[in-house]
């Protein structure tokens, strides 16, 4: 089932977790993926994990991210977001959290299509300025921008300053924002 009949599937069946397994590759690697979401009618939400393992087995180490997109927001163009894009350390350096968020920018491209809507949407995570203290932006931080680079959409970091400052590098946003966090933004 791809992305679209699993949207479909998702709507069709509100409140109810559905599992989706399916294999992804880049020009290096073969990923297994488990996506885990469920349609919140009430809310209007499609939310859950997508799962990706390095082994076909789907068990040991894997990374995660969740989604929580609202579907009035995504048909107004206003942010969705993905929330907790984890990797294990035991896997980590392998594209796992690089195919994670394509495969996050996939569902919202996909959503669009689904509900034929054409203007630009803001996908958004939260960068924890805890993050930066015990040294995890130096990891996110140049793999939320070169995602960026390899889908070529405008893509920012945005500083929870009093000003919302955008930096276009990970660079300038440590070294501006590490003491009040931020987001990254990707204009899908």
């Amino acid at each position: 089932m791809d992305i679209k009949e699993y949207i479909g599937t998702l709507l069709a069946n509100p409140y109810t977790r559905i599992s989706r397994e399916y294999i992804g590759r880049n020009h290096e690697k073969t990923f297994y993926l488990r996506d885990n979401l469920q349609y919140k009618e009430g809310f209007k939400t499609l939310y859950g994990d997508i799962n990706c393992y390095l082994r076909e087995n789907r068990e040991g180490p894997s990374g995660c991210v969740s989604l929580d997109i609202n579907i009035d927001a995504l048909k107004r163009g206003e942010a969705v977001r993905f929330k907790d894009l984890l990797v294990s350390s035991r896997i980590e350096n392998n594209g796992v959290g690089k195919y994670l968020m394509l495969t996050a920018m996939d569902y919202v491209k996909n959503l669009k299509e689904y509900f034929e809507f054409n203007d630009t949407v803001p996908l958004r995570g939260w960068l924890s300025a805890f993050d930066a203290e015990n040294g995890n932006w130096r990891v996110s931080l140049p793999l939320y921008h070169t995602v960026g680079e390899l889908t070529g959409v405008e893509h920012f970091f945005e500083a929870y300053d009093n000003n919302h400052t955008r930096y276009s590098t990970p660079e300038l946003f440590y070294e501006n924002a590490s003491e009040c966090g931020g987001t990254i933004v990707y204009m899908i």
